[in-house]
């Protein structure tokens, strides 16, 4: 079939392109079709933007990792109640009054074994006017660390921990999905497009048998004023011209129909120019490859489908749960660990009171001075405080525990079971294409064949035709079978494409057969203009090895292919 046959029986024929469209065709691969699908469907840009969204909720459940620093500083001024005989409150006052200037700062952060450590820095001037203390001005300053450490509950697994991996599978996840949407675009493609392509082929065959049964009625007319032949032998091929046109009527429609379904795929929207843009199919159905063991081919369904890959993170998300829900059921016993350190120093309070009588009270000189002074008797571990123990919580009943456990075992085992369920779906789709195929592959050959022989027969027929032997019911009988086979043919040609798409599909092939494959970008975090996700995939079309006419292309989140060669916008 030539490309200006098939220009003539299809695009020349849908009534729905404008005629200025249609003037000049663009030629269109399968592989630019392909690409335009995956370029402009909506479900696989929902899809992407699923992935970005997986991918930062990863880096959400990282920052529980994330270091937290406090800084707290304070002006403050306070009296408070004291019922104590010793108040030391100056004459005419309830109780002395402090004014002090505080600053601290806090570091804390969650490892992923569980520990927290947690960091303290503080220091503060202090005034009063109350008569038993010894210092004022008095400066404090103080340094700690503490570390908790679980032993038991929380040690191998905690909220923390299963939201980080819960995250992960869920871009796992999310790139299966992507990886199976995309896969189903492309056979959706490949299904329409040779769709396209056989009803292009039938209303060529029928437009030729048509021209047969008028040529045949025209050679009957000159009989007929020649003397050899009756009147009444022009109605045969009259009424076959009737039925023929019909069918040909029906075969318009369905090339039609078949049109606007790979433009729905190829558009992407409701606007787009590939609606009234008229194309020029190039690709011819590939040839017939030989096909591997039915049980190799789904042992390798088996562990490329990405149904499977969705499934197993499902599971290993329910053994997170029924882990986690298992940790809580145990005792909470955590290793606390700390030192502090302190620092003191000031000036003598002048306004000191002895309450006994004789009584002398000398301040050492080592808490006499400045805040360089208090940082000095910090740094030299005066007043130090270490201390070491365990800390742990005992939940009684663990009823909410307990019920945890028997729900998230349940939810594992049921995943369990949908991959089994899965696999077996997996097992017959492998095993249906590949009869499938097999079959459409002998159709194939038993159509050339009858091609070949209904032609012969219709050479044959014309010849006694034309030397009185035959009539024209025979005439025309051998025509509709050649129509027939031509079809019969044409169909099974186009079964085989499709079949061997189905397997591709089916064995998890499609994307390596057809050079799309899903690549990590950079990582989160990359400036606007690049992809916004770690785990976000690009699709990069190589040179599909089945279709030459195909160039290189890369289609990458925000710089997605305009126009691929061979196509037109």
């Amino acid at each position: 079939m030539t490309r200006a046959s098939r220009r003539m029986a299809l695009w020349g024929l849908v009534a729905l392109l404008p005629a200025a469209a249609l003037a000049q065709p663009v030629p269109l691969t399968l592989a630019d079709a392909t690409a335009r699908a995956i370029e402009r469907l909506p479900e696989v840009a929902i899809q992407r933007d699923a992935v970005t969204i997986a991918a930062q909720g990863e880096t959400r459940a990282e920052a529980a990792y994330d270091s937290v620093l406090r800084i707290d500083s304070r002006v403050r001024t306070r009296t408070d109640p004291t019922n104590t005989l010793f108040v030391g409150a100056p004459e005419g006052a309830l109780a002395p009054r402090t004014n002090s200037l505080q600053g601290s700062v806090a570091w804390s952060r969650l490892f992923e074994s569980g520990a927290t450590v947690t960091g303290t820095a503080s220091t503060s001037l202090e005034k009063t006017n109350g008569l038993f203390f010894l210092l004022t001005p008095a400066y404090f300053t103080a340094v700690g660390v503490e570390l908790r450490q679980p032993l038991m509950a929380g040690r191998r697994i905690d909220p923390q921990r299963r939201a980080l991996k819960v995250s992960a599978l869920d871009v796992s996840r999310s790139r299966a999905a992507l990886q199976h949407l995309v896969a189903e675009t492309v056979a959706a493609v490949e299904r329409a497009y040779w769709a396209v392509q056989a009803t292009s082929e039938d209303v060529r065959i029928r437009e030729r048998s048509l021209a047969l049964a008028e040529a045949q009625r025209d050679d009957t007319a000159v009989r007929i004023q020649a003397g050899i032949a009756a009147e009444a032998e022009l109605a045969a091929p009259q009424a076959e011209i009737a039925r023929r046109r019909a069918d040909l009527v029906r075969a318009h429609d369905e090339a039609g129909r078949a049109d606007i379904a790979l433009r729905q795929l190829v558009a992407g929207t409701a606007d787009s120019p590939a609606w009234t843009m008229a194309f020029d199919l190039v690709d011819e159905p590939p040839a017939a490859v030989a096909m591997e063991a039915v049980d190799a081919l789904v042992k390798e369904a088996l562990s490329r489908r990405p149904e499977l890959t969705d499934v197993d993170a499902a599971r290993q998300i329910a053994e997170l749960d029924t882990a986690l829900a298992r940790e809580r059921d145990r005792t909470q016993l955590d290793l606390v660990a700390a030192y502090n350190l302190r620092g003191l120093a000031g000036s003598e309070n002048p306004d000191l009171f002895v309450p006994f009588p004789g009584g002398t009270v000398t301040v050492p000189d080592g808490l006499l001075g400045g805040y360089d002074d208090s940082l000095q008797n910090l740094f030299t571990h005066r007043f130090s405080d270490v201390y070491v123990g365990v800390s742990m919580a005992l939940p009684i009943g663990r009823r909410a525990a307990k019920a945890d456990v028997v729900v998230a075992t349940l939810v594992e085992r049921r995943t369990a079971l949908l991959r089994d369920q899965v696999a077996q779906r997996i097992a017959t789709e492998v095993r249906t294409a590949a009869a499938v195929l097999g079959a459409a592959r002998e159709r194939l050959d038993a159509a050339i064949a009858l091609e070949s022989a209904s032609n012969d027969l219709l050479v044959a027929e014309q010849a006694r035709f034309e030397t009185g032997q035959s009539s024209n019911f025979f005439v025309l009988t051998r025509q509709t079978e050649l129509a027939q086979a031509a079809l019969s043919l044409t169909a099974a040609r186009i079964e085989v494409a499709r079949a061997s798409t189905e397997l591709l599909r089916a064995t998890g092939r499609l994307l390596e057969r057809r050079g799309i494959t899903l690549d990590a970008p950079a990582p989160a975090g990359t400036p606007p203009g690049g992809p916004t996700a770690r785990d976000m995939p690009d699709l990069s079309h190589a040179k599909p090895a089945a279709l030459a006419s195909t160039t290189d292309r890369t289609i990458a989140q925000g710089a997605w292919p305009v126009a691929p060669k061979g196509t037109a916008r």
